[in-house]
C-alpha cells in the first residue's frame, strides 16, 4: 500500500545572521502579503500523530489531516542535527470512502538500534510533537502493555490507556475490537485514537483483527497489518498474531513463521479466545490453532472478544500430560460493556473489570500484572523457565485441556427433561440424557438434586450413574417427588426451579454441569399458546385492549396500561458521560439531570410544563409485523428521556407482581419516588419483557395513587419506543392457571 510520498531534507544549524537580512525582509513582506490575498482556513489534525512499523533502523509515524495539507516531520535524537521529512501526498483512502480527512505516513529510515529520539509534524499551520525509542539489535529484559476491546465507551477506554505510560512500556499489543463499528470511519477517531491521545504518539502499537472491525478495512488503513496476519520480534520475544478466522494461507505462514524463530518467549496474539469460560465462552481453534502453538512451544496466547479478565492454569492435553504447557489469558477490559465471569477448577483468576495487562520479560523469567483502571494491581504471576525448561511449580498447576473442552461441550448436551411435573403424592419420571455424538473419551459420573434444590424435591434414588459415551447410550431415568405444590410459570419452566447437577471428572479435575428439568416443547407451546397470549399492539402502536391478557394476570391499578398519560421529557447528555465504570463489576449509566429537573421522579414534582402522551413514546420508527409504524407519543431531540404517569390501586391482593417494559436500551425505573430496578445493557429485539418484580414493588406499592417514573436513553442509531406498567396475580387467577396446568402436565 502506497503510504505517502516522503521527501528528506536536512536542517543545518546556521546561528545567527546565516540568512540575509534582506532575503529575509524580503520572505516576511511577500508572506504579509499573502495572507490577505489567499485568506484560507488552517488544516487541522483529526488524529494526531500516532507510531507504527517499528523497528532497529526504521519508524513509521501517521496523521490525518481534515483537509489536503503537505506536512513535514522533523526529528532527531539527543542533541544532533534535526533531519526533516516532508510528505506530499496522503495515503490512498479505501474504496468506498472519501477523503477528506486525509492519511499521511512518514517512514523514518536510517535510525540507530536502540535510541531515543524526538519529532515534530507540522502541517497545515499545526504541529504536534512526539518521541520515540528505536527497537534493540538484542535485549532480553524489556516491558511491554497488552489490552483488548476498547470498543464502544471512549471514556471508559480513555481511563485505561491513561496509566499506559508510566509502566515505560517498549509497545503495545492490542486483541481486536478497537471500535464498536470497523467500517464506520469517525469512530476510529472518537472511540480509538481521541482517548490514546498523549500515548501513541510515544509508543507504537501492534493489531489484531476483531470480530467488530467488520472486513478489516479501516484496520488495515490505519495499521496496514500484513495481511492482517503478520509476526515480529522484540528482543528475545517473538509474537503471532492471528486473524481469528483461519485459512489455508494463513495457517501455512503461521506453520512456517513459527518453525523458523528461535526466540525464548513466544506469544500468540488473536481475538476469539481458544478457551474461554466466562463471558462469550469462545473456543476458536481448539482443535487446529492451539496444536500449532503446542508444536512450536508458545508460552501465553493473549485474546479478547469477552470483555472480562480471565487466566487458566497452563494447560496440556489428556494423551500427553508430559507435552508443552500454554498460558491462555482472555484481555477484554479496554473499555467495552464488562461481561460476567464464574468460577471454573481450570481458572486461576477472574474478574469482570476494565484493564490492562503489564507483561515485563527477562531471561529467564515472564511476570504478568494485571491492573485496574485505577492503576491498582489486581494480581500478578510469574512463569519461570530456564534452557526452555518450566520450573516445578508451574508444571505442577498443569490442568488438562480437555476439563475445559468438556464444561463447554457438556454444557448445551447434557440435559434433564420430564413429562410431568412432580408432587407430593407421585414420583414422576425424569430423563438425564446426552445428545452430542461422540465426546472422544468416556466420561463416568453421578446425577443429583442441586443443593437450592433439595429445600423443596426428593431424587429417587439420591445418586444416579451416568457416563457420557455416546449419542445412543447417554441415556439415564430416576424420579422426583416434591415437598409441596409445583407450578408453571408462564413461559412454561417449573417453579420453585427443579436444578440438577452432573458431577464428572476429566483428568484430576472434579467438574460440575447445573442444569434446569425441562418440559417437552410441544406441551410448553401449548400452555403458553392457552395461558400466555403475550401482548398486541394496534396499527398505532399502542397496546391492544381487545386482545385478551395472559390468564391468571390482571394489570396493576387503573387505567389500564393502554390508556394512561405520561408526562415526559427529553434533553441532551454528551454521549460520552452516558456510561461510568466501576472498579469492577457492571458499568454504571448516568442518572444526571439538568438543575430544573432535580427530584422529577418524585411523586410532588410538578411536571404540568412536560409532554403529554399515551405510551410507547418513542424516538424513530419501530417495527410491529411487517410494518413500520410511529410511536403514540414523540420523544423530542435530547437522547434522553424522562417519563412519568400516575395509576390508582385499590387492593393490594396479589401474589406475584411482575414487570413488563418495553425498551431497548439502559433504564431506572422509580416507584413512588424509590429506585427499583436499574438495567443497564441493551436488548436486540423491541418488545416487552416480563420480570419478577414481586418484592421490590410491594415495598412501595401503595392504595390510591401511584407515581412510575423512567430514566432511560436513545439507542446507538436514535431509536427507541419506551412504555412500562405491572402485572399482578392473585389467588383466583392462579387458580385458573393451574388448571390449565394440570390439564396439560399432570403425571399420567
Amino acid at each position: 500500500m502506497n503510504r505517502g510520498m516522503n521527501r528528506l531534507e536536512s536542517i543545518i544549524n546556521t546561528g545567527n545572521g546565516s540568512v540575509e537580512s534582506g532575503k529575509r525582509v524580503f520572505l516576511v513582506a511577500c508572506l504579509f502579503a499573502l495572507c490577505f490575498v489567499l485568506p484560507a482556513k488552517a488544516a487541522d489534525f483529526t488524529i494526531q500523530p500516532y507510531l507504527q512499523a517499528p523497528g532497529t533502523t526504521t519508524m513509521t509515524i501517521q496523521w490525518e489531516m481534515d483537509s489536503l495539507a503537505e506536512g513535514t516531520v522533523t526529528f532527531r535524537k539527543g542533541t544532533e542535527t534535526a533531519q526533516v521529512l516532508t510528505v506530499s501526498e496522503p495515503v490512498k483512502t479505501p474504496k468506498g470512502y472519501t477523503s477528506p480527512p486525509c492519511l499521511y505516513a512518514a517512514t523514518l529510515t536510517g535510525l540507530s538500534p536502540d535510541t531515543k529520539y524526538t519529532y515534530t509534524v507540522s502541517s497545515g499551520g499545526v504541529s504536534q510533537s512526539g518521541s520515540f525509542s528505536t527497537f534493540p539489535e538484542k535485549a532480553d529484559t524489556f516491558t511491554f502493555i497488552a489490552y483488548g476491546d476498547s470498543r464502544s465507551n471512549p471514556e471508559g477506554h480513555k481511563r485505561v490507556v491513561a496509566n499506559f505510560r508510566r509502566h515505560n512500556p517498549k509497545f503495545i499489543l492490542h486483541s481486536g475490537d478497537f471500535v464498536g463499528n470497523g467500517g464506520d470511519r469517525p469512530s476510529w477517531k472518537s472511540q480509538f485514537f481521541k482517548p490514546l491521545e498523549g500515548v501513541l504518539n510515544h509508543i507504537p502499537l501492534f493489531a489484531a483483527y476483531g470480530n467488530h472491525e467488520r472486513r478489516g478495512i479501516m484496520l488495515d488503513f490505519y495499521f496496514a497489518p500484513e495481511r492482517l496476519y503478520y509476526s515480529f520480534d522484540y528482543g528475545n520475544a517473538h509474537f503471532n498474531f492471528l486473524r481469528s478466522w483461519k485459512s489455508e494461507d494463513e495457517m501455512a505462514w503461521q506453520e512456517k513463521d513459527m518453525a523458523s524463530s528461535k526466540a525464548t518467549w513466544r506469544f500468540a496474539v488473536h481475538h476469539i479466545p481458544s478457551f474461554n469460560i466466562g463471558g462469550k465462552c469462545g473456543h476458536w481453534g481448539q482443535d487446529t490453532v492451539v496444536p500449532l502453538f503446542r508444536k512450536h512451544k508458545v508460552d501465553v496466547t493473549i485474546t479478547g472478544d469477552s470483555h472480562i479478565y480471565e487466566r487458566f492454569h497452563p494447560m496440556v492435553p489428556l494423551n500427553d500430560p508430559k507435552g508443552h504447557p500454554i498460558t491462555h489469558i482472555v484481555s477484554g477490559g479496554g473499555g467495552a460493556p464488562k461481561y460476567s465471569t464464574r468460577d471454573h477448577p481450570c481458572v486461576a483468576s477472574h474478574r469482570s473489570m476494565c484493564h490492562f495487562l503489564v507483561i515485563k520479560v527477562k531471561p529467564e523469567s515472564l511476570t504478568i500484572d494485571v491492573r485496574t483502571v485505577d492503576d491498582k494491581l489486581f494480581e500478578t504471576f510469574t512463569i519461570n523457565k530456564k534452557d526452555g525448561v518450566y520450573d516445578e511449580a508451574y508444571l505442577a498447576s498443569v490442568v488438562p485441556e480437555e476439563a475445559v473442552k468438556m464444561t463447554l461441550k457438556l454444557g448445551g448436551q447434557v440435559g434433564f427433561s420430564s413429562d410431568a411435573i412432580p408432587g407430593p403424592d407421585n414420583a414422576t419420571k425424569m430423563t438425564c440424557a446426552y445428545t452430542g455424538g461422540d465426546p472422544g473419551f468416556p466420561i463416568k459420573g453421578i446425577v443429583t438434586l442441586s443443593e437450592e434444590s433439595k429445600e423443596n424435591y426428593i431424587m429417587e434414588p439420591k445418586e444416579l450413574p451416568f457416563a457420557v459415551v455416546s449419542k445412543e447410550e447417554s441415556v439415564a431415568s430416576f424420579r422426583m417427588r416434591s415437598k409441596s405444590k409445583v407450578t408453571v410459570t408462564g413461559g412454561g419452566a417449573i417453579s420453585p426451579p427443579l436444578v440438577m447437577t452432573y458431577h464428572y471428572k476429566v483428568g484430576q479435575v472434579d467438574l460440575k454441569l447445573k442444569g434446569r428439568v425441562r418440559l417437552p416443547a410441544k406441551k410448553v407451546a401449548l400452555y403458553c399458546k392457552e395461558a400466555n397470549p403475550g401482548y398486541g399492539w394496534n396499527k398505532d402502536g399502542t397496546l391492544d385492549s381487545g386482545r385478551p391478557w395472559e390468564l391468571g394476570w390482571v394489570p396493576v391499578g387503573t387505567p389500564a396500561p393502554q390508556k394512561r398519560q405520561w408526562r415526559y421529557v427529553s434533553f441532551a447528555v454528551d454521549p460520552k458521560k452516558l456510561y461510568g465504570d466501576a472498579e469492577e463489576g457492571d458499568r454504571l449509566f448516568t442518572d444526571k439531570v439538568p438543575e430544573n429537573l432535580k427530584g422529577w421522579y418524585k411523586p410532588g414534582f410538578d411536571d404540568a410544563a412536560w409532554q403529554k402522551g399515551l405510551a410507547p413514546i418513542g424516538k424513530g420508527k419501530r417495527k410491529i409485523g411487517k410494518s413500520m409504524v410511529e410511536n403514540p407519543s414523540a420523544w423530542g431531540d435530547g437522547n434522553i428521556l424522562l417519563m412519568r404517569t400516575t395509576f390508582e390501586v385499590k387492593d393490594l391482593d396479589y401474589d406475584l407482581i411482575r414487570l413488563a417494559a418495553l425498551n431497548k436500551e439502559s433504564y431506572h425505573l422509580y416507584l413512588n419516588g424509590h429506585r427499583i430496578r436499574s438495567y443497564v445493557w441493551f436488548f436486540g429485539r423491541q418488545n416487552y419483557r416480563l420480570k419478577d418484580m414481586t418484592t421490590e414493588v410491594s415495598k412501595h406499592l401503595k392504595k390510591d395513587t401511584n407515581v412510575l417514573a423512567v430514566y432511560t436513553m436513545a439507542a446507538e442509531k436514535g431509536v427507541n419506543a419506551v412504555d412500562v406498567f405491572f402485572d399482578g396475580q392473585t389467588k383466583e387467577g392462579r387458580a385458573r392457571l393451574d388448571k390449565v396446568m394440570e390439564r396439560i402436565f399432570a403425571p399420567k
